[in-house]
């Protein structure tokens, strides 16, 4: 997910994750979280 500045500002620091439990309280995700989300689906990861 990406925060809602990202276009905005192209030198800013990019995140490398939001963590689902804890993005819709962040202040860098707050707005991309209530107002742009997607679904992707996935049967695994790496961590």
């Amino acid at each position: 997910m990406l925060p809602s500045r990202a276009d905005d500002e192209p030198n800013s620091p990019k995140p490398i994750d939001g963590r689902s439990k804890t993005v819709g309280g962040k202040p860098m995700f707050r707005d991309a979280f209530d107002n742009r989300r997607c679904l992707v689906s996935a049967d695994g990861f790496y961590s």
